[in-house]
């Protein structure tokens, strides 16, 4: 009786009724057990939104990106009416001056490594990690011509068209003609990253990631000056009136064309240039920094900046985010 009067005493404590208890024992012979008590569910977190993000410069045209995943590698035909960009799945898009993508290039199965257009705006080169050098036309979107090549990482047209260089990893550049056959090869000591033929293309420049700059006559394909001031690997090399190089610190180096002795340094800083060397183009981290003679751009910065692109005549630059996003800007004066 006293455990039945216990019991009956917690039931009532833990808000059960003494009606249900008396039923439960009537129809058991037991008492029931306690009622759970129940305890109401914590509040849920706040979430708070993410902070604003600062709004792009509308003077940036985001270009549609039909694949999301990341362009490493960029090319603005010498007019500025074609760019080009491939991702690390290994596709290559062809967008025209209004953002529209006009070409899908498929072939290659790795990421694209470096890009370039020919004079004629038609003729594109891609170069991928599968170890292939495509030539595309991008009229209609097809490969002209797939060469094999060993780590691929630099291509240079002639302004004539007449030639293709291709380096990388090989101990040796290359050189195609018109007809993208290979007709003949320069041995190289270390391997390339940048390439670029002289204006008149007698001679072509490499550029290497021990930052060596050497300067071949086409003629002979012997070495005809060798260019020594960087300390990081050369990414870009641009032939006009003076030779230029540049390297993964932003320092660009002037050239004599001819001798190959280094004239007075610029302040100016580049990990892109121009193919006529007069534009020079550098991430500052908050911005971009774009310098043409007597000219000077500050761009904000689209995003975290992956790879970046000039026009040969210097009017536009294009900027590849590490969100997959493409961004186009013409300069103006």
């Amino acid at each position: 009786m006293v455990r039945k009067f216990g019991l009956a005493v917690a039931w009532l404590l833990l808000g059960g009724s003494f009606l249900s208890f008396i039923a439960a024992v009537a129809r058991d012979g037991q008492p029931p057990p306690p009622p759970v008590e129940e305890h109401p569910a914590p509040p849920e977190p706040e979430v708070k939104p993410p902070p604003p993000t600062e709004p792009v410069d509308p003077r940036w045209s985001r270009l549609s990106t039909p694949d999301p995943r990341v362009i490493t590698a960029l090319a603005i035909s010498r007019d500025g009416a074609l760019l080009a960009g491939g991702n690390t799945d290994g596709a290559v898009f062809v967008w025209n001056a209004r953002g529209a993508v006009i070409g899908r290039l498929r072939g290659h199965s790795a990421r694209i490594t470096a890009i370039a257009f020919g004079d004629d705006g038609r003729t594109l080169a891609s170069a991928a990690s599968d170890d292939q050098v495509r030539v595309w036309d991008v009229t209609s979107n097809r490969t002209t011509r797939t060469i094999p090549f060993h780590g691929p990482r630099a291509l240079a047209f002639s302004s004539d068209g007449a030639f293709l260089a291709v380096g990388g990893t090989e101990r040796r550049i290359s050189i195609l003609d018109r007809a993208i056959n290979v007709v003949d090869s320069i041995p190289v000591v270390r391997s390339c990253s940048a390439l670029a033929f002289s204006p008149a293309a007698g001679r072509l420049a490499s550029g290497s990631p021990s930052g060596e700059v050497h300067i071949w006559s086409m003629r002979e394909r012997e070495l005809f000056a060798e260019c020594d001031g960087h300390d990081d690997d050369v990414c870009a090399i641009a032939w006009g009136a003076s030779l230029v190089s540049a390297d993964e610190s932003g320092t660009p180096r002037v050239w004599h064309p001819h001798t190959g002795r280094q004239l007075t340094l610029t302040a100016r800083r580049a990990v892109a240039l121009s193919a006529d060397a007069e534009t020079f183009l550098h991430d500052e981290g908050d911005e971009l920094v774009v310098s043409r003679k007597d000219l000077h751009w500050q761009l904000s910065r689209p995003g975290p900046v992956t790879t970046m692109a000039l026009a040969g005549d210097g009017s536009v630059v294009a900027a590849a985010c590490s969100d997959g996003t493409l961004w186009r800007r013409q300069l103006t004066k």
